[in-house]
């Protein structure tokens, strides 16, 4: 097989002292000839290096490339390694390819970063020592800390929340998760203030004053809405453009119909009835 390599590379020669003689090559030959048995298929194990002095098996970048891994802490940017490593950008990316395959759940890919499971469960202990401290997370909020893709992140929380992350998802913005405890206090913060309202007032008035944290202001209002038995009124419409009616409100309009026309045996069409207002 070595004479039909040395074929393929530099032919055959008609001078018998070339092929007798005692012959050496030149650097740069060694590595043209290098690069041509890898052309050929001959060597498929070996990439050349950035800089193309000298090659790189694929098990030795594999490496080389875990221990860049772990030296960034379990996180690192792909387009960091060619300069480091001396290597092209498209072998390394090959080798990540087939890391990730090849150790499924150990590291992750996410556009031009790879991401150990380690750095992924420290991500996670975070989120959860700041639910604990604020209450509440948001998809964008974690997005910038974390500097990680939006889509990720999504898909990230979807598959903890409710689980190693010990939260559930507002009902009206998606993108927030609330601590349990911490979403039944601020439930019976705003229970509270609607049980204080003596007339309609809008939604967008109540949640300026700030009875309860503003992210959560209206998936409050919709879970509220749908428990009729602690709820001391009725909401109509939703968000800026909705208003909370208090019961006993409605009750003093229904008494006083029902007073004037006991007293007056009618109520014209037109009549003056007790003037609704909407703070």
């Amino acid at each position: 097989m070595s004479s039909t390599i040395w074929n393929s590379l530099f032919g055959t020669s008609d001078s018998k002292e070339d092929l007798e003689g005692p012959s050496s090559l030149s650097e740069d030959a060694c590595g043209d000839l290098v690069h041509s048995l890898v052309r050929l298929g001959y060597l498929s194990n070996i990439v050349p290096s950035l800089d193309g002095k000298s090659f790189i098996t694929h098990d030795q970048l594999s490496k080389d490339i875990i221990i860049q891994l772990e030296k960034r802490n379990g996180r690192v940017c792909l387009l960091d390694l060619p300069k480091v490593l001396n290597a092209n950008l498209s072998d390394i990316q090959d080798r990540i390819h087939d890391l990730v395959r090849s150790k499924p759940g150990a590291m992750v890919l996410v556009q031009d970063e790879l991401l150990k499971v380690e750095y992924l469960n420290n991500m996670t202990a975070q989120m959860n020592e700041e639910l604990t401290r604020q209450g509440y997370l948001t998809t964008i909020d974690q997005c910038r800390k974390h500097k990680l893709d939006i889509d990720f992140m999504r898909q990230f929380l979807k598959d903890r929340v409710g689980g190693v992350i010990p939260g559930q998802w507002d009902t009206v913005d998606r993108g927030l998760v609330i601590a349990p405890q911490f979403l039944e206090k601020e439930k019976a913060a705003l229970l509270k203030a609607l049980n204080d309202l003596k007339e309609p007032t809008s939604l967008q008035t109540l949640r300026s004053r700030h009875v309860v944290q503003d992210q959560l202001f209206y998936g409050l209002c919709d879970l509220l809405s749908k428990d009729n038995l602690e709820l001391p009124g009725l909401f109509r419409g939703t968000n800026d453009q909705g208003i909370f009616a208090p019961h006993s409100y409605e009750q003093q309009q229904t008494e006083w119909i029902e007073t004037f026309f006991k007293n007056n045996g009618f109520i014209g069409k037109g009549h003056p009835t007790p003037r609704v207002s909407i703070n």
